[in-house]
């Protein structure tokens, strides 16, 4: 991972929005975490997640958010999918970029839950049909 990850990537996350999956309650950006869970918040600084509703500690496997195109995404996957963990500079230089997608809390105010929905299933199925053609693919390969 690059150094300094948490750092590089505040100034684009301070103002995008951010569900815990533990709670479903809004997750405040923080430049640094503290010590330890603040009961009665949600904080996430781009990599952990302290949720002080349920008063549990995770990464971003259990963060959640929405992309300018109405898509819910999980971080874990936006991350990886983007290169996030890549060490070239190149590549995370798109994964900076990919933050910039996701909606800021006023964006996702003006857009619909349904909207959301329906467009998260039509990105789901559409994933899903790209997978199913891979190992389509790998089985005729192996034949």
């Amino acid at each position: 991972m690059i150094d300094g990850f948490e750092q590089r990537i505040y100034p684009i996350i301070r103002d995008k929005i951010f569900f815990s999956r533990i709670s479903g309650h809004r997750a405040e950006v923080v430049e640094q975490l503290p010590e330890t869970i603040v009961p009665g918040k949600v904080l996430f600084d781009g990599i952990m997640l302290y949720d002080g509703i349920e008063g549990i500690e995770d990464d971003i496997q259990q963060v959640v958010s929405v992309t300018k195109e109405s898509v819910g995404r999980n971080m874990e996957d936006y991350y990886q999918e983007n290169g996030a963990f890549n060490d070239d500079e190149e590549i995370f230089s798109c994964f900076i970029e990919a933050l910039g997608n996701l909606m800021t809390p006023e964006e996702y105010a003006n857009t619909s839950d349904a909207k959301i929905s329906r467009n998260t299933a039509k990105y789901v199925n559409q994933r899903d049909e790209e997978i199913r053609k891979a190992v389509a693919e790998l089985k005729n390969i192996k034949r």
